[in-house]
């Protein structure tokens, strides 16, 4: 393979890292299988260096440098060995315990690591494990770089896109051959297209959520190696499959992206690292007339009433028992997340008692009421989103503890909440301690 066809091949796969980089799977010609992402390439030596968690490899017995066999209980594994042994069934009952057998070994090319022994012979075994390691590699070594398809419910990420002569697929590719084929896909209607690696004429990223930056949903950063080194930091967002300019790279310029075009003559290499400022957001999906505030708790609409005049303005009262009843969070910081159709202007103020007389007998009570003036001087901004599974998104600060109304213009509905300062509850509650 020459360099040029080289450099194509691997800047396809490079680009193509658009999920997690847990949710990979390279599978090498020689059976080996990584949960993990290619790392850094070198197009003068045709040499990948993978970065793994996981890995499934065979192993001849003669290279072996060190080997000592112990068991492991169940309680003492971490969270990610405890699920894998469930799910592969590798538990064993020893004294009414559960334990795992395990295998420390030096392997030639790896870092000293607790092993799983999935199948022995008298000269090679095939063993599993989860620990971090990095694996050098030629990019003839590949057979399939797989992936999943992408979550519904995730709200950041980037797209795969492949442009042949007549049509471009934009969506998550979920498996590459090297040198021969990509299935790609659609997010557009759903199915999966084959593509031949002779018909692609670029592959390229974009932001999967244009409500987010670039660098706020794409999991990896890389950077480019050039006759002087290493330089920006940023994201391969195109590879051109002919033509001088052949590669599109983006860097970050402000609340946007700022792009430059290479020759693959200029470049001499790629290294890639986890985005350590990815967050994946994920969406929450809700029955119609749900709503939930921070995630945490459902929140429900209070019933408005009509009492009086207070000037020129009428007064609204809540029914008694939405002070009992109302949602109680401890930060200032407030989501609210609805499948309530119809919501259009949106008014955060802090509830007020006033003494209004609406009982039988005309006595006076204390109960949350509001004015239309309380109502337009607010000066809580709330910031409204809708995303791609129609979920309406409010989010807001409140400029102080207290409890607050959350009212809905256009549907004249009213969430009602309390928000209570958790410094102040940790004091009320050592003074309960104490007076015990």
């Amino acid at each position: 393979m020459n360099n040029r066809l080289f450099s194509i091949l691997f800047c396809v796969i490079l680009s193509c890292f658009s999920a997690l980089a847990q949710n990979e799977i390279i599978t090498l010609k020689d059976g080996t299988i990584m949960k993990g992402y290619i790392a850094k390439q070198t197009f003068a030596t045709g040499k990948v260096e993978i970065a793994y968690s996981e890995l499934t490899t065979n192993v001849k017995v003669s290279e072996i440098l060190n080997e000592v066999n112990f068991k492991r209980d169940c309680d003492e594994l971490s969270d990610l060995w405890r699920d894998w042994a469930i799910a592969n069934n590798k538990f064993v009952n020893e004294g009414g315990k559960k334990v795992l057998r395990m295998t420390s070994m030096i392997i030639p090319g790896h870092n000293k690591a607790d092993y799983v022994i999935l199948e022995r012979g008298t000269r090679n075994l095939k063993c599993f494990t989860i620990s971090e390691g990095v694996l050098e590699r030629s990019i003839s070594d590949i057979h399939c770089i797989q992936k999943p398809e992408r979550n519904t419910t995730l709200l950041t990420d980037v797209d795969d896109i492949i442009k042949t002569e007549d049509k471009a697929i934009t969506g998550v590719i979920l498996e590459q051959y090297p040198g021969i084929q990509v299935k790609i896909w659609d997010k557009n209607d759903g199915t999966v297209h084959i593509v031949n690696y002779n018909e692609i004429r670029s592959i390229g990223k974009n932001r999967f959520n244009s409500d987010y930056s670039l660098w706020e949903q794409s999991p990896y950063i890389e950077t480019l190696i050039t006759e002087k080194g290493y330089g920006e930091e940023g994201v391969i967002i195109e590879n051109g499959m002919s033509g001088d300019v052949n590669l599109v790279f983006a860097t970050p310029d402000g609340q946007g992206e700022m792009t430059r075009q290479y020759s693959y003559k200029d470049i001499k290499g790629i290294k890639k690292k986890i985005n350590l400022n990815y967050k994946p957001i994920y969406d929450i999906i809700l029955p119609e007339g749900e709503s939930r505030i921070n995630r945490d708790s459902l929140i429900n609409f209070v019933t408005i009433n009509e009492y009086q005049y207070v000037g020129p303005f009428k007064l609204y009262y809540l029914d008694a028992e939405a002070d009992s009843a109302a949602v109680v969070i401890n930060t200032k910081n407030v989501f609210i997340e609805t499948n309530t159709s119809e919501i259009s202007d949106v008014y955060v103020f802090k509830g007020t008692k006033r003494a209004a007389t609406i009982t039988e007998n005309k006595e006076q009570t204390q109960l949350y009421t509001y004015t239309y003036a309380d109502l337009f001087q607010s000066e809580v901004d709330v910031k409204k989103t809708i995303s791609i599974n129609g979920t309406t998104k409010l989010e807001f600060e409140v400029p102080e503890f207290g409890d607050y109304f959350v009212y809905l213009r256009k549907l004249n509905k009213c969430w009602f909440f309390k928000c209570q300062d958790p410094n102040q509850l940790d004091l009320l509650d050592d003074t309960n301690d104490n007076k015990e």
